[in-house]
């Protein structure tokens, strides 16, 4: 049964259309081992879920095969003249047992008795959405806001323009609401860190609100369960600056204040 319609707009998925979209990309496996069962080669693919894997083996000529061996045994030679003229004994012997077992294979299909191959695997991994690769973009944005696109792409392996799409649809979305610098304020002076928490009555929230919002040294607020309904994360300059904000503080009800002598980890984005 046919989809809906498809999407191939995208340089590294296809958005497939249906009553729940679906997504799918493509790996082409460029490199495999010489020898290797395929039960033991394809095993771990499957680990990804839903996915679909295609080989094709096509069989190479004598001629063709012949050609291909001899260029690479004038390379591995080459490389053997090089690493004697170095002393580099481990290197030679090391690319000595490589010539010897393609100089073995290059007569044994000289006479008939073994063959080449060309093998190509085709993997296509399907998905029922891109959370994942957004998650993984925001991760990367929140240790470096500042990590060019095309660096991003070759770490959550998509293409740049897929990156840079996800990436304006998130702030479209809200989900990233802005880019920030991280300052160290210690180096404008001494300067005093704390985490204020006031008992607040829910007649007095919204005060309470235009307060903390109106004040410079506050960083963040957040609203708790507890004996306090609010904690004040806050820097203040000095003491009596502190001291000023929190008789401004316990107008709305009681405070208690806890001054941060040092910061073990310094506030980071954590995506769960």
């Amino acid at each position: 049964i046919l989809p809906s319609g498809i999407d191939a707009s995208n340089y590294d998925h296809i958005e497939i259309f249906s009553k729940k979209s679906k997504y799918a990309r493509t790996f082409y496996i460029s490199a495999v081992p010489r020898m290797a069962t395929f039960v033991e080669f394809l095993n771990d693919m499957y680990d990804f879920g839903d996915i679909n894997v295609s080989v094709h083996i096509e069989p190479v000529n004598e001629a063709d095969s012949q050609k291909s061996l001899n260029k690479y045994l004038v390379g591995v030679e080459t490389e053997m003249i090089d690493a004697n003229k170095k002393g580099d004994n481990n290197r030679y012997a090391d690319l000595s047992g490589k010539y010897q077992e393609a100089d073995h294979l290059r007569n044994e299909i000289a006479a008939g008795f073994n063959k080449l191959f060309e093998l190509s695997v085709v993997c296509t991994i399907f998905a029922d959405d891109l959370d994942e690769l957004d998650k993984a973009i925001l991760i990367l944005l929140a240790s470096n806001a500042k990590m060019p696109v095309k660096k991003i792409a070759e770490k959550v392996f998509a293409s740049a323009p897929t990156v840079n799409a996800r990436i304006m649809e998130l702030s479209k979305k809200g989900i990233i609401k802005g880019y920030r610098a991280e300052i160290d304020t210690s180096r404008f002076g001494d300067s005093i860190k704390c985490y204020i928490n006031i008992e607040v009555d829910t007649t007095l929230r919204e005060a309470v609100y235009e307060f903390l919002k109106g004040s410079k040294n506050v960083i963040s607020c957040d609203r708790v369960t507890g004996e306090y309904s609010f904690v004040v994360q806050a820097v203040f300059e000095n003491m009596q600056e502190m001291d000023a904000f929190v008789d401004g503080a316990q107008r709305f009800g009681k405070t208690k204040t806890q001054i941060v002598f040092s910061t073990i980890i310094s506030p980071r984005n954590v995506i769960v």
